[in-house]
């Protein structure tokens, strides 16, 4: 497990869009509505890496990236870390192993 550090510019397009539309969603105080948007949790349970802990009003939120063929969400997640009174994206991570390994883009 490991935490690689990486170009925003070099994340595919579906991730773009979907940090796009998470910052959107955020700085307009909605909270994730539904199945693709949430709080997370960050615990590091079932194999997954843990992220630096998040401070004071900061929180983690992901995004789910696509579908399998059945319907289910893949693996690929985008989680941001956010401080909750200003909006601001502090940190992105971006996983394709459902959280076992993640790539790190600045913001």
């Amino acid at each position: 497990m490991s935490i690689q550090n990486v170009s925003k510019n070099s994340l595919p397009a579906d991730v773009k869009e979907i940090v796009r539309q998470m910052k959107d969603r955020h700085s307009r105080g909605i909270v994730y509505p539904g199945l693709h948007w949430g709080v997370y949790g960050n615990e590091g349970g079932s194999g997954s890496q843990r992220l630096p802990p998040a401070r004071g009003n900061q929180q983690y939120y992901e995004g789910r990236i696509g579908e399998t063929v059945s319907g289910e969400p893949g693996s690929y997640r985008v989680v941001l870390l956010i401080d909750d009174n200003t909006h601001h994206v502090i940190s992105g991570y971006y996983t394709r192993t459902h959280y076992r390994d993640f790539f790190n883009f600045e913001e």
